[in-house]
């Protein structure tokens, strides 16, 4: 597996959740989540780099990604968009 990003969404409230997403390219990772997980009038930010070994351990396949944040307890995000489980 190669290597994926962390992803940051900003909401315009001041609201902020990290994805990790298994895609290697940050505009891909970006645009994957601002399609999957964002509102419009979101801000979605390229973080950094995440290792492929991290995204082994999480078992996210290619094109998935993981929600993390202080709040809610990381969970995968599998074929539904993240905005239709809100």
């Amino acid at each position: 597996m190669e290597n994926g990003r962390l992803v940051r969404l900003i909401k315009p409230f001041g609201s902020v959740t990290g994805y990790i997403v298994a895609l290697p390219d940050p505009a891909s990772a970006t645009a994957h989540i601002r399609e999957r997980a964002a509102a419009s009038e979101d801000k979605v930010e390229d973080v950094c780099g995440v290792s492929g070994t991290l995204i082994r351990w999480l078992n996210l396949p290619l094109g998935r990604f993981m929600r993390v944040s202080p709040r809610n307890p990381p969970r995968v995000v599998n074929d539904l968009h993240e905005k239709e489980l809100r």
